[in-house]
């Protein structure tokens, strides 16, 4: 079972309970999704690629690429694996990897992609800072938005 796969297993045991106790064989079906969705990100990031304009530099073009294929994960995983809890109530608090919009409503620090509003705050530096992986600017962005949350909360 591919990465893939085994978040969507994952993530169905923890927020889809019934739906997961319905599948007969959760080892071949995710296997099975994690197959499908790799394949969807394969084909959704090339043709994001194929329309980046191929005259820049490298390191900009790296960039542009590690983009691409991070729009279409989050695309593909959105529609596929990431589905909504069965019961929102019942979500378990201590899951804050995956950042919600309902968790920080109507804060003004916060746009809609769950990015920081003030342009000059360093989470856009990290955006577009090539050497640094998308699994460490989660991480940074996930410690901000606990932040926030922090803050709201204790208002």
């Amino acid at each position: 079972m591919n990465a893939y796969g085994q978040r969507a297993m994952n993530h169905w045991r923890t927020y889809l309970p019934t739906r997961y106790a319905q599948i007969p064989d959760p080892q071949t079906f995710f296997t099975d999704l994690g197959e499908q969705v790799q394949e969807l990100v394969t084909e959704l990031s090339a043709t994001l690629e194929a329309q980046q304009d191929l005259s820049r530099d490298y390191l900009t073009r790296v960039g542009q690429l590690r983009m691409c294929r991070t729009r279409a994960e989050e695309a593909v995983l959105t529609e596929m694996v990431l589905l909504p809890a069965e019961d929102p109530q019942e979500t378990p608090a201590s899951s804050s990897s995956t950042w919600e919009v309902g968790l920080l409503p109507d804060d003004p620090r916060i746009d809609q992609d769950g990015m920081p509003t003030d342009r000059s705050h360093p989470l856009w530096q990290d955006l577009s800072d090539d050497s640094l992986n998308p699994q460490e600017f989660q991480t940074r962005a996930e410690a901000w938005r606990a932040q926030i949350r922090a803050s709201t909360t204790s208002r």
